[in-house]
């Protein structure tokens, strides 16, 4: 009889044989699992089962609350960081448009959609890639000339649950921990002992502490934290780019509400440069970039409050942005960040072609340990999910 290293070996197993110890199974529960319930664990789920892979996800009970849903939901074209900055950026505008126009896998759905057409104003000088210049703009804006630039923002949440609800059997939530094994890797969930072939943490900043589980030094990641500003009230649809020089000043995105309010979410260098203020240090930055790019006002009535979140990525040697997406195969294990959420596709196609071709299998039950999980739940909107302190504004 095969020792167990060579049992775990010959694969996939279509149900999970234990020893004399019922702690112990022989086989795998699977060929591969994704660990992370945003952006990157999910576009990398679709990749993997759409190739014919055996996979699951397991990610957090509230998918992409940690870093997707706080993003802007913007798909970059690149001009932001064109200016100024001579490093090259992917452009994946077509990728994106081709899945909501249903010509690509995963196919997704238009609602996703809360604009393609953004506004840029302030210093706007004459640059090519900017559309023609907006006439009937927002009271807010006052004297600011304002130009069209075609990108598009979504709503990440709504992307999140089409991908959800397409692999909702091998989607569950649950804290993981991880180890190795003979052969592959071991996850346990609370009660419940998963082992996988193949391991992929797309889990944003939860990479660091699984990584480190499973013996890799720290320093492989780095976190660049923002203080993102919300205003509350009866305010105007506004998505777009304030300029100062050459700089993205605000970056202004609009979440919908009822009873005619809607939440601005602003980021931008108002965001990057300064996160760790106290709440009035925080509200005087507001009010005077308010002031320079907001200059005809807005509705009283309005409240604001902010929120830190640390963006996850590779390590650089610099600490500065990573140029592109970063998946690394490190002691048998994938590590995936896609840098921006504009960047998840090109990270999970990056990832699908680092791993082997899946073998040809004949149908076979998932394993029972897979229903003992529960799974995934639908994603909430970030500001219902969130604790946030609301002050007056105007």
């Amino acid at each position: 009889m095969p020792g167990l290293h060579r049992i775990l070996e010959l694969g996939l197993t279509n149900t999970s044989p234990k020893t004399e110890n019922e702690s112990m199974r022989v086989g795998f529960d699977t060929e591969t699992v994704v660990v992370g319930g945003g952006i990157a664990g999910f576009f990398a789920l679709d990749r993997l089962r759409t190739a014919g892979h055996r996979a699951h996800l397991i990610g957090c009970p509230r998918p992409g609350m940690d870093q997707t849903q706080w993003s802007q939901g913007i798909l970059h074209s690149g001009w932001k960081y064109h200016r100024g900055d001579p490093r090259p950026f992917p452009d994946l505008a077509k990728t994106w448009r081709d899945m909501f126009e249903g010509n690509t896998e995963p196919q997704l759905p238009r609602e996703a959609i809360r604009t393609s057409n953004l506004w840029v104003w302030g210093d706007v000088d004459a640059d090519p890639s900017l559309g023609l210049q907006v006439v009937d703009t927002p009271e807010c804006l006052g004297h600011h000339r304002v130009h069209h630039l075609e990108e598009t923002i979504i709503d990440p949440g709504v992307v999140l649950n089409h991908l959800r609800q397409k692999h909702h059997t091998c989607c569950h939530h649950g804290l993981v921990k991880v180890a190795r094994m003979a052969g592959g890797f071991e996850i346990l969930t609370g009660r419940e002992r998963i082992l996988t072939k193949h391991l992929i943490l797309a889990a944003g900043a939860g990479n660091e502490a699984l990584g480190m589980m499973l013996g890799r030094p720290p320093g492989f990641m780095q976190r660049r934290p923002l203080r993102m500003y919300l205003i509350r009230g009866a305010l105007p649809d506004l998505y777009g780019h304030a300029m100062r020089q050459k700089e993205v000043a605000l970056t202004i995105h609009t979440i919908p509400g009822e009873h005619n309010e809607r939440t601005w979410i602003i980021g931008g260098a108002l965001a990057e440069d300064a996160p760790d203020l106290h709440a009035d240090e925080a509200e005087h930055r507001l009010r005077n970039a308010l002031m320079v790019f907001l200059p005809g006002g807005l509705p009283t009535g309005c409240w604001w409050s902010s929120y830190r979140i640390d963006r996850a990525e590779k390590a650089t040697a610099d600490g500065h942005r990573p140029d592109d997406v970063c998946v690394e195969l490190v002691d048998d294990v994938h590590y995936v960040w896609p840098t921006k959420l504009v960047l998840a596709p090109r990270a999970a196609d990056t990832l699908l072609s680092m791993l082997p071709r899946p073998a040809r299998r004949p149908e076979q039950p998932e394993p029972t340990v897979w229903q003992q999980l529960p799974e995934l739940g639908a994603t909430q909107g970030p500001i219902q999910e969130a604790e946030l302190k609301w002050r007056p504004l105007t």
